[in-house]
């Protein structure tokens, strides 16, 4: 037994030491959810997005650095098996240095964007193939909902958040986006979105607060000359600021401040801290199933990196103690037998 402890506590050091690098931290404060840490990025390197489909993690990587990058921006994937993590595999390799911004799945693609060129894109999951969508500059977060791609991007004047249509591009074989509908326009910077499973948007203004919209007046806006405000009958969350959202399903939500993880309800108007990444950076958000994947990234220079990790609820206290009976029980039983079949 000594010798396989000794065995197992080597090779828990020969696979940690490679990368010799400290974990971006975050730990929970909430007892009611467990946050592990799934997997690193390279060393000097930045995971600028974050997806799954609920079997594979896809993720964004590049050079640590916001500019003038030597090494070429990577979408990778692993698969989530349980308790292990897959391996990498690269998805596809974008031959430059790209600042990525956002990820997002739907229908069996990965769709992304990137502030360098201001490009969006898509990539089969399965297969790898790339496919250029089109360019939307300064582009800050994206979601695909019912087929159409909605960007939250910069303007000239301030942001906006507007619906694109997925067409069919003969030069290029694949996709790309239609002409533009304005949803939203706002004087102030660029803020992430996220849909409920209903097709309410959520969005987090830059100036403070989540605004929540139904479906039928985002599709009013998209395809009426009146676009959604940031006015206070659609403030369902004041005072916050939030870098990321991802939605469950109808009402919880998921925020992060850069330092904090937040559980939010906009029926309610209210939010929970649920764990802390300081002094390390929270960012990039997913939610799939009863899992959220959240991308925590280390700016410490020599350090410089990030991890990924998967949020979810502890099992409550009372199911524990069933599962521990109900084990012990079991345990029982066997011995008990043997007793009985040597009484003579």
């Amino acid at each position: 037994m000594k010798q396989l402890l000794i065995l197992t506590a080597s090779c828990a050091v020969l696979l940690s030491t490679p990368r010799l690098l400290r974990a971006a931290s975050l730990t929970t404060t909430d007892p009611a959810f467990t946050a592990t840490r799934l997997f690193d990025s390279s060393p000097d390197s930045f995971i600028t997005g974050v997806a799954s489909d609920g079997r594979d993690v896809f993720y964004l990587e590049n050079e640590a650095r916001f500019s003038g990058g030597t090494r070429p921006t990577q979408l990778l994937a692993r698969r989530l098996a349980v308790p292990f993590i897959g391996p990498e595999r690269l998805l596809h390799e974008f031959g430059t240095f790209l600042a990525g911004n956002f990820l997002t799945y739907a229908d069996g693609r990965v769709f992304g964007g990137e502030f360098t060129t201001g490009g969006i894109f898509a990539v089969n999951a399965s297969t790898g193939a790339f496919d250029a969508l089109g360019t939307v500059p300064a582009n800050y977060d994206g979601r695909v909902f019912g087929g159409v791609l909605f960007l939250s991007h910069g303007t000239n004047s301030g942001s906006a958040i507007t619906k694109f249509d997925l067409v069919a591009d003969p030069a290029g074989g694949g996709q790309k986006l239609g002409v533009g509908e304005l949803v939203l326009e706002v004087g102030e910077s660029s803020g992430p979105l996220e849909f409920t499973s209903a097709g309410d948007l959520l969005y987090a203004s830059s100036g403070g607060g989540v605004y929540k919209f139904t479906a039928a007046e985002v599709t009013a806006a998209a395809n009426g000359p009146d676009d959604l405000a940031l006015d206070a009958q659609h403030l369902a969350i004041a005072d916050e600021h939030f870098s990321y959202l991802a939605a469950e399903n109808e009402d919880p939500a998921w925020g992060t401040t850069f330092d904090q993880l937040k559980r939010v309800r906009p029926q309610t108007g209210s939010t929970a801290v649920i764990a802390e990444s300081a002094p390390d950076t929270a960012g990039h958000l997913d939610f799939v199933g009863e899992t959220l994947y959240a991308n925590v990234t280390d700016f410490t220079a020599g350090n410089r990196h990030s991890s990924i990790y998967s949020i979810v609820p502890e099992p409550s206290s009372s199911v524990f103690l069933m599962f521990a009976v109900s084990t012990a029980f079991a345990a029982r039983r066997p011995r008990a037998a043997v007793r009985d079949r040597k009484t003579p």
